[in-house]
């Protein structure tokens, strides 16, 4: 369907490794006792105020401006100005209804409108944290010159400790549903469990929804077991497939799983089993492979962007731009206010799903069509789905060759391809 770097690439691993595969310790995970939805209004715009402090600092250091004024000051000369994208009403967002909101210490959380026509490109959407050059000749109207929004972080200081005696990482990466919308048999997760067979991967990457709850025979009611039971059976199906697979399966939750915790960012799966080789990740997190650092969600970000976003002459790549604002904005889900079906905690979302660093690669399951993109030195996956409606959908799967002293972008030393399952 998609493929990126090196055509020739060995997808089956022939060797006998084992490789190191957890949490990386650069970003604080959600953890299984965290309490949610205990916020008040109050620590709500606290934490709206934080991220805009924070990234707002960012950028104003990453592009050496100067010193930000306060959004509703009149000034008659260019000044730079911070804040967070706006929509005047409960609706889109269009060139007619940009506000910028400012934090409550530099201007008293006002929100001002902000003039983009003489601008001759950009790309917004609700939540985005961007700093400005503007003029503000009334003290009620941002006339925007210039905008500022990449705040994205640095990458990892190291490589991956991948060595060219055990030869290159191999990775295959699928996201939920994993069964069509008018069965539960799971057909999709049992071929792919047939190409793990075949083709011997270090690491699987599973992300949910397993059993999910917008399928129409969890929605009507025709289930004769518990979700949570159902749920076992499956993981169960997994690891017999697999066990003799030398291989090791992080499986990453979805706030959609009809048996887990709807919130988001999303606890890991508490296991009735223990399973050797199995690692049970929250969502979002960032997995730490031999050195490789790679950021997962389960939540359609690049969707829900791409609903709410405007632009003007940007370049023609729509989804490598929905991507790369993750990066920019350094949050796996910068959009605010989020989609509304998705049950968000802002307080657990700042303290648990920002980056920390720009991962080597970054997995973004989406229901756009399927990539792979190399965004600033990463490499930015979205598989799609593993079912699609009444059909199969597809699965990414990666090589990661032992890099060079010459390799200074761990992008180059990447091979990928989503495949049709």
């Amino acid at each position: 369907m998609c493929s990126y770097g090196d055509n020739s690439t060995e997808w089956k691993h022939l060797g006998n490794s084992h490789l190191s595969v957890e949490l990386s310790r650069l970003v604080t995970h959600i953890t299984l006792n965290t309490r949610y939805m205990f916020e008040q209004l109050r620590e709500k715009a606290a934490v709206l105020d934080d991220i805009v402090d924070w990234i707002g600092s960012y950028l104003i250091k990453k592009h050496a401006l100067d010193e930000p004024f306060p959004l509703n000051r009149p000034h008659a000369e260019p000044m730079i100005v911070v804040g967070r994208v706006c929509c005047d009403a409960n609706g889109h967002l269009n060139v007619n209804s940009v506000l910028l909101e400012g934090t409550r210490v530099m201007s008293g959380g006002m929100s001002v409108y902000m003039d983009v026509h003489q601008l001759p490109q950009y790309s917004l959407f609700p939540g985005q944290v961007i700093a400005a050059e503007v003029l503000n000749p009334t003290g009620r109207l941002l006339m925007a010159k210039k905008l500022y929004t990449d705040a994205s972080l640095p990458s990892p200081e190291r490589l991956p400790n991948i060595s060219s005696q055990d030869g290159p990482l191999h990775m295959m990466v699928a996201a939920g549903p994993y069964t069509q919308t008018d069965t539960l048999t799971y057909e999709p997760l049992e071929d792919l469990l047939q190409h793990v067979k075949t083709n011997k991967p270090h690491v699987l990457i599973l992300i949910g929804p397993f059993v999910d709850s917008t399928h129409p025979h969890i929605v009507d009611g025709s289930f004769a077991e518990t979700f949570e039971s159902f749920f076992e059976k499956i993981i169960d199906g997994i690891i017999n497939t697999l066990k003799d697979v030398k291989c090791q399966v992080v499986i990453v939750p979805s706030w959609r799983d009809a048996h887990h915790h709807m919130i988001y960012p999303t606890p890991a799966f508490q296991l009735t089993k223990h399973y050797p080789g199995v690692l049970c990740a929250p969502d979002p997190c960032m997995v730490d492979i031999q050195g490789l650092m790679v950021g997962i969600t389960s939540v359609d970000v690049l969707l829900n962007i791409g609903k709410e976003e405007i632009s003007l002459s940007t370049k023609g790549d729509r989804l490598g731009r929905l991507a790369s604002h993750v990066l920019a904005q350094q949050y796996f889900y910068p959009l605010y206010p989020p989609e509304e079906s998705l049950n968000v905690d802002l307080e657990l979302l700042e303290k648990h799903t920002h980056l920390g660093v720009t991962p080597h690669v970054l997995i973004l399951p989406s229901d756009l069509r399927s990539f792979i993109k190399d965004i600033n030195g990463c490499v930015v996956v979205n598989p799609e789905r593993l079912a699609k409606g009444v059909v199969g959908g597809s699965f990414a799967r990666l090589v990661v060759n032992p890099p060079t002293s010459s390799d200074g972008n761990c992008a180059k030393i990447i091979s990928g391809e989503v495949v049709k399952i």
